[in-house]
């Protein structure tokens, strides 16, 4: 008994080492990436990495990482906060060619949008170059307990002003974000 006490003590400084460790090693990975490549899970992942959206007619939209889902809840390995940019091009994107673009639609995707409208991650551009952020979203339809969320981060009870006037937090399907790109383009035609 007496033994036990005082070998979790040090089990629990083990652990905590190993997940700095671990921490360690992804910060390490995500500063050695070389692109194109094709994400497994979204530990790859990294706010302001883009992917090509391939429309019709040879031209492509552009989605944007922007924000993870926090680690310890469902999902965390799969879903990310995506952005489609305002651009549309005659040639995948590049980080010279989304310069400057702002977001136009905001939504959480399973890793798998990426696989299915482009298949690769073609690079990485700061979100603060351009100016996105994650976007405000509800938490919920209007009411009592719905909260203000920026992104994956709850802020604080929604107003009714912020209830009335922006969108609930939703996931996209797979291929919606392509279907925007492609509403998208046949507006700037």
């Amino acid at each position: 008994s007496r033994r036990i006490g005082h070998v979790i003590p040090h089990m629990a400084m083990l652990f905590r080492g190993f997940a700095v460790q671990i921490t360690l090693c992804r910060n390490i990975t995500r500063l050695m990436r070389s692109f194109p490549f094709k994400p497994r899970s979204t530990v790859g992942l990294v706010p302001g990495d883009f992917w090509a959206l391939p429309l019709g007619e040879g031209r492509y939209g552009c989605g944007r990482v922007v924000a993870l889902k926090p680690s310890q809840g469902t999902g965390s390995r799969s879903m990310f906060l995506a952005a489609l940019l305002d651009w549309i091009g005659g040639s995948q994107p590049t980080s010279e060619a989304i310069a400057g673009r702002r977001a136009i639609a905001q939504g959480q995707v399973h890793l798998r949008c990426v696989h299915e409208t482009g298949g690769l991650v073609l690079g990485n551009r700061p979100l603060e170059y351009d100016g996105i952020e994650p976007a405000f979203f509800l938490s919920e339809s209007p009411g009592r307990q719905c909260m203000l969320l920026r992104g994956y981060e709850p802020i604080r009870r929604a107003t009714a002003e912020e209830q009335a006037s922006l969108p609930v937090f939703s996931t996209w399907g797979y291929l919606v974000i392509a279907r925007k790109a492609e509403e998208l383009a046949t507006h700037a035609a």
